[in-house]
Formats: structure tokens, sequence, C-alpha cells
């Protein structure tokens, strides 16, 4: 039973800095090679490219910015980048395998990581086995849209696990994937954020870490 939640069938999880906790070093290593590779190939300097990256992060997902600026951008290569930046330093947690675990209805891992990042993270993690669903997406998705906070692939997750929005919760550190959510008529929590967005309406819930909601609320 989870408590204050009893309604609830399906839970939909984020993947990066939402099942594991901080410090997030792997992603500076992994900006910083991705930054490395847009100046040595795009003439585009470091520190530019790095403003331009967090200016396409507020309003969509980044590599959607990338592709829509850049139209030869290989999206590939970046990926392949991002498969040898050492994430060894990850923390692991055994409660939140345990807890994950003993979570009652539908599990889905919800990505807009790459497969490859998908299943070496949750290797990494011991979570390899805690989802009934597992999506993440490839270059087509990217560049025809298919992608949170896309609302078409929340619906299409839904029909899938055969549930209804407001019998589902998700998991986030992105407030634009969690106000899509929010819209479609599913629960939302964020997580592994310093700032307290509680004010807004489309944040039901905002904890520290996903460890902790599931101590508060697991009976």
């Amino acid at each position: 039973m989870v408590k204050g939640y009893e309604n609830i069938n399906t839970w939909v999880f984020d993947l990066d800095r939402t099942l594991y906790t901080g410090p997030f070093e792997w992603e500076k290593r992994a900006f910083n090679n991705f930054f490395e590779y847009v100046e040595k190939h795009y003439g585009i300097s470091k520190e530019d490219a790095a403003a331009m990256d967090a200016e396409f992060s507020k309003s969509s997902f980044y590599l959607k910015g990338w592709v829509e600026e850049l139209p030869g951008f290989d999206i590939k290569h970046w990926w392949n980048e991002i498969d040898k930046v050492d994430a060894s330093d990850v923390p692991v947690c055994k409660l939140t395998q345990k807890m994950l675990k003993d979570l009652p209805g539908q599990k889905v891992l919800f990505t807009n990581g790459h497969p490859s990042h998908m299943d070496k993270f949750l290797k990494h993690l011991g979570l390899e086995d805690s989802f009934d669903e597992k999506i993440a997406i490839d270059e087509s998705d990217i560049r025809q849209n298919r992608f949170k906070p896309n609302p078409d692939i929340y619906h299409e997750i839904i029909q899938k696990m055969k549930t209804k929005p407001d019998q589902c919760v998700m998991f986030e550190d992105n407030l634009h994937n969690l106000k899509t959510a929010h819209q479609i008529g599913m629960g939302t929590v964020l997580v592994n954020v310093d700032d307290c967005y509680k004010h807004l309406d489309y944040i039901h819930n905002q904890k520290d870490t996903f460890t902790h909601w599931l101590e508060d609320h697991m009976k």
C-alpha cells in the first residue's frame, strides 16, 4: 500500500537525476566532452556551446535544439561519446533497489536517453529487472519530436499499460516533463531539484530524492 496514492496502479520514472542522487560528476564529464565535440566539428567555442545548450534546455529537450541549430548534427556520434564516459561514481542505493521492487503496481522507465545509455545505467544501479516497461529514444524519435514532453508519447504509454492518466504518477527532475504529465491528468513528483516548486499547480509533490518519497509513503 502506498499512503496517499491508493488509486495508483502505474508509476512512471525518469532515469537520470531521478533514480539516483548526486553528485552528478559524470554529467559534467559528458557535457565537457560534448562541448569539445561541438567546438572541434562546428567551430563553436566551448563557452558558447554551453550557453546555447542551457538556452535549448529551457524550452525543450536539449538535443532537439542542437539538431535544429545544426542540421548536420551527428546524434549517433554524440551518444557514442556519452557511452564512453566513466559513470562508476554514480551512487548505487540498495534501499532504492529494495523499495522499488516492493512498490506495488506497474513500473515504467521513460527516458529521453538512448537505449544503450539506459541499459548501462540500469545495470550499474542494479535496477535492470525493476521495470515492467522500458522506453528510451533513438535518432528518428528526436527528428520526429517523439520524446518528452510531447504528450502523444505519454498517451501511448498509458494505452500500452492499459491504465488511465489519473491512475499514474510520474517522477521527474524536469519541470517541462511534469507539466505535460499534469496537463493530461497524471500525478507528479519532482525530485533531486534544490529549489522549491511546490507552489506550481503541476507539481503535486516534491522530495529531495526518490528514495525519501518511498520512505514517506510506503507502508
